[in-house]
């Protein structure tokens, strides 16, 4: 994208939004952090986070990706590429933006912990496999546009062609794909952690989700910034 181009997203931005930072530390490892977008001199810009959440060891001259909410509440996140420029006190990075990314293919950033009912279903493709129906009901611990972890009572016996249905709060909705099972662990007390993968859903549950993680990832920031009583 021409910088003008840059230049006049940046400025399309309302301040004070929320927004999700993935940087690098001088150890190589990559964090995901939540942070509140503020304004400075397009394209460079500011992010300010949560008290003794940004890391001392930020590895300056990697670029990093960040999502930052629009205006409108069931679009989709824009997404950037950018640099960061200076470490102010603590708290605040400023930033310039080199590009926008493909909001696509952060659909893995934009995990957030969310806890709402989830059931999931094995519906063998022919009569001959009736005996191999199950269904298991749990809570989803996070949740992103393209999958989600739960937790459940048990382990599920198959991995592929898994309905899974999600009962959403913010907005409101029942959302129902297809997937597969990631990975499987067993967790104290017996319960199973289930990490599965979105293979078949339709737009506008994917929207939908995607909506229900911008809200809760706006209302745990704004708990998290609230000053100390």
């Amino acid at each position: 994208m021409p910088e003008s181009s840059i230049t006049h997203l940046i400025r399309s931005i309302a301040d004070s939004q929320s927004a999700r930072i993935s940087l690098s530390t001088s150890a190589g490892e990559t964090l995901h952090l939540d942070c509140i977008y503020k304004e400075g001199i397009a394209p460079r810009f500011f992010l300010v986070f949560p008290p003794k959440k940004l890391p001392e060891n930020i590895n300056m001259a990697q670029h990093c990706s960040i999502s930052i909410r629009n205006h409108d509440e069931d679009t989709a996140p824009l997404s950037l590429n950018a640099k960061i420029e200076e470490i102010i006190g603590d708290r605040t990075l400023e930033l310039t933006a080199k590009s926008s990314i493909d909001p696509t293919s952060l659909r893995e950033f934009f995990r957030v912990a969310i806890h709402v009912p989830v059931t999931i279903s094995f519906e063998p493709e022919s009569d001959d496999d009736l005996e191999r129906q199950w269904s298991l009901s749990g809570e989803t611990l996070d949740i992103s546009g393209s999958g989600l972890l739960a937790l459940f009572s048990e382990e599920c016996p198959d991995r592929q062609r898994i309905k899974i249905a999600i009962e959403l709060s913010s907005p409101q909705a029942s959302v129902v794909c297809i997937g597969h099972v990631v990975y499987t662990r067993r967790v104290r007390k017996g319960r199973w952690h289930i990490a599965l993968h979105f293979d078949d859903i339709v737009s506008k549950h994917r929207d939908i989700i995607i909506s229900n993680c911008l809200y809760e990832q706006r209302r745990q920031l704004k708990e998290t910034l609230q000053p100390s009583p």
